[in-house]
């Protein structure tokens, strides 16, 4: 396993190393830049920027910890609006039931007015009536 380590670090570094020589070549009045060595051309120096692995760690450490406040924040914003769909329904429900119960009771006091006679017909129809009008104002359609 250590072996395979030093080979591929060995790859690494044998294949960047013409990269780390540029040259600057003046041929003609026309300016161009080469890693292998030109007539008249020299040398730049290029500053490489070294990674430091505790840099690196550092970083990673800084990308794990906003990634786990990232997903903490989507949780506790996914549990609120999942609390809000369950407050909807529990209302739709709700409301839903009350109609449903008013409807009921709309449809016996008109069934208790067309069989009621004398005096007790008037209030069986006023009964009626203001049932009507309160799911017509609770339950519009």
């Amino acid at each position: 396993m250590m072996a395979r380590r030093a080979l591929t670090a060995l790859c690494l570094l044998s294949c960047s190393l013409p990269a780390l020589a540029v040259y600057r070549c003046e041929e003609g009045g026309k300016i161009s830049y080469s890693d292998m060595v030109c007539a008249g051309g020299r040398q730049l120096d290029i500053a490489v920027p070294a990674t430091d692995a505790a840099d690196a760690r550092l970083r990673l450490a800084q990308e794990k910890s906003e990634l786990r406040r990232l997903e903490s924040d989507r949780h506790k914003r996914e549990a609120k609006e999942e609390k809000e769909q369950a407050r909807i329904a529990h209302a739709m429900a709700s409301r839903k039931k009350k109609c449903d119960t008013l409807a009921r009771r709309v449809k016996w006091a008109e069934e208790d007015s067309r069989l009621a006679r004398g005096r007790s017909a008037d209030k069986a129809q006023r009964k009626a009536h203001r049932l009507v009008e309160q799911y017509d104002g609770e339950c519009p359609k």
